[in-house]
């Protein structure tokens, strides 16, 4: 049976996640239909790429930090605040991070500022 690469490493970044932040942080492996109230963190869907010879693979898991709006200072500031709370907690797990890059998430239709974080790794398949 073929390795579960995908699940395996968006399980473990999720569950990280889940038992390390705050425990008023909304987490999930979805889009919420709202971000009305607070803002959340999305574990997304991974993906992989496979180079070389050695049939490595690279899998990056993707975490979206969500913010409610635009709109006011508090929201923004709190926004970065949980980007760096969870920041703290993929890297006290030693989970490798390769980027954090601002970004726009639509979430019921409505443009939300986010930070997409991307996590790394990396395995041989085969030493061919």
């Amino acid at each position: 049976m073929a390795e579960e690469f995908l699940t395996r490493h968006r399980t473990s970044v999720y569950q990280i996640l889940v038992d390390h932040a705050p425990a008023d942080t909304a987490i999930s492996l979805y889009l919420p239909d709202d971000l009305a109230e607070q803002p959340c963190v999305v574990v997304g869907r991974p993906g992989a790429s496979f180079r070389g010879t050695d049939l490595g693979v690279e899998i990056r898991v993707p975490v979206h930090v969500l913010g409610r709006a635009f709109n006011d200072d508090g929201s923004q500031i709190e926004h970065d605040q949980l980007t760096d709370v969870i920041l703290g907690v993929l890297w006290d797990h030693d989970v490798p991070l390769i980027a954090v890059l601002p970004s726009i998430q639509a979430v019921a239709g409505k443009a939300h500022p986010a930070y997409d974080i991307s996590t790394l790794h990396a395995h041989t398949v085969c030493g061919c």
